[in-house]
């Protein structure tokens, strides 16, 4: 049981609970240690650690002697780690198709996208998809306002609204807290620690990551040392278009002298393993290829992660604000993904080869969108809004050379500037100047 008085409520709760009354499994994955078994576990009623050796070899021998007693507990039933037997997709696929998809009878999850080999042997037959049968949700680690840093008086989703101005609704969040927050990142376990104590988890995370899990991945031998320096210049990178052949150079150094493909496959491990998470491009109609940047945006899943891989604390960052500003946009694309993932959201980011850019577009199911501009104060976001402005206007342009009416492209719903400062104000223009400690999903 989860005690309810110490659990940090996440968005994602809502998706869980409704799915679970559709879907005859769901399967959370995510990043280690940031509360998928406990957000699980509010509501399974049986639970199986395949974290846990003992627990892993007693479900295998009861599978081979009775499947029936593990299938037969009361439901739903909880595989947490699955990845780590494989085999047990398939047989929930099976035990689905024989209960005619009843909703609500399992749930998994993992902390590694589950790999077909280990040590070069095949671990698993063939995966069936899951279609139909499994729902699968990306847990990432918390948004502020689920660790209750952000009021939330800003609703992401009511900025798509005609009409809705956010003139009054401020943050309380100083700016220390904000560079604290950072730093500390959004692991469950670094809440209400002391503030010394709490910088120490990604960092611990890190080391775990390194020393065992890129081996665990998939029993390949991999070089510590080489996997630190890969984050460490993955980290200097943090929300940037440098591409891959640079990073791998640089990790290289004088030092070592491995192929590219070698360097890709520790950063295939590492997204694999949920530390780093890339911000694709935008591809808007009104583009041609030949003028767009396609080039993937670097990124982490959360930003506590890059900074630790470089050693950084909280007083260098207050003395740095340049540097702490590529930290800032990493914990605001962050925080984007889990509030949007509420209402089906997807973050792009959009860059031209004439120098206009965004530094995240939201992009909903139904085709709307939004052109996000994140800087560190709201001095900076007059300069913001011209860019969203000018990319406003270069769709009303395209829209008019266009006669076919189903070729012209739909304007943006919501012009947004995401700031690290206090104060919140719809300009006139129908610009939304947000702060990070206002916002929620």
């Amino acid at each position: 049981m989860v005690n309810e008085n110490l659990y940090l409520p996440r968005i994602i709760d809502s998706e869980i609970e409704n799915a679970l009354k559709y879907k005859p499994a769901i399967y959370v994955k995510g990043l280690k240690f940031i509360g998928k078994t406990t957000t699980c576990r509010k509501y399974a009623k049986t639970v199986y650690r395949l974290g846990s050796s003992r627990q892993l070899d007693n479900l295998i021998l009861g599978l081979h002697a009775d499947s029936s007693f593990i299938f037969g507990k009361e439901k739903p039933i909880l595989f947490d780690e699955w990845q780590n037997y494989p085999d047990i997709w398939n047989e929930i696929k099976e035990q689905i198709d024989d209960s005619f998809n009843a909703p609500g009878q399992y749930l998994l999850t993992g902390s590694t996208i589950p790999h077909p080999k280990k040590d070069g042997v095949d671990i698993a037959p063939i995966r069936h998809s899951g279609t139909g049968r499994f729902v699968e949700f990306l847990m990432r680690p918390l948004s502020l306002f689920e660790s209750k840093e952000s009021n939330g008086k800003i609703s992401l989703k009511r900025l798509f609204e005609p009409g809705y101005s956010v003139t009054g609704l401020d943050s309380t969040l100083s700016h220390r807290d904000l560079v604290f927050a950072t730093v500390r990142g959004g692991f469950p376990a670094s809440i209400g620690l002391p503030p010394d104590e709490a910088v120490k988890i990604p960092k611990d995370y890190l080391d775990g990551v390194v020393e065992h899990d890129i081996k665990d991945f998939d029993g390949v031998e991999r070089d510590p040392v080489l996997a630190r320096r890969f984050l460490t210049v993955y980290a200097k990178n943090i929300c940037s278009l440098t591409k891959n052949r640079k990073i791998f150079a640089d990790t290289n150094g004088a030092d070592f002298d491995l192929s590219d493909r070698t360097l890709y496959s520790y950063k295939e491990v590492l997204q694999n393993l949920f530390v780093l998470e890339d911000v694709p491009p935008w591809s808007p109609k009104f583009k041609s290829k030949v003028n767009m940047q396609t080039a993937i945006k670097k990124d982490f899943c959360d930003p506590s992660l890059a900074i630790a891989a470089l050693n950084l604390n909280v007083d260098f960052l207050l003395d740095n604000n340049l540097d702490y500003g590529f930290f800032f946009e990493s914990l605001v694309i962050r925080d984007l993904r889990v509030y949007s993932s509420a209402f089906g959201g997807k973050i792009f980011y959009y860059r031209d080869r004439i120098g206009l850019e965004c530094d995240a577009v939201l992009v909903l199911k139904d085709g709307r969108y939004a052109l996000i501009e994140v800087k560190l104060t709201d001095f900076q976001a007059k300069e913001a809004s011209k860019h969203l402005l000018e990319i406003k206007r270069e769709i009303e342009e395209y829209n008019a050379t266009v006669s076919d009416p189903y070729m012209k492209m739909a304007l943006p719903s919501a012009l947004i500037c995401i700031v690290g400062n206090n104060h919140a104000y719809t300009l006139p223009e129908g610009i939304h100047i947000v702060p990070i400690g206002s916002l929620r999903d």
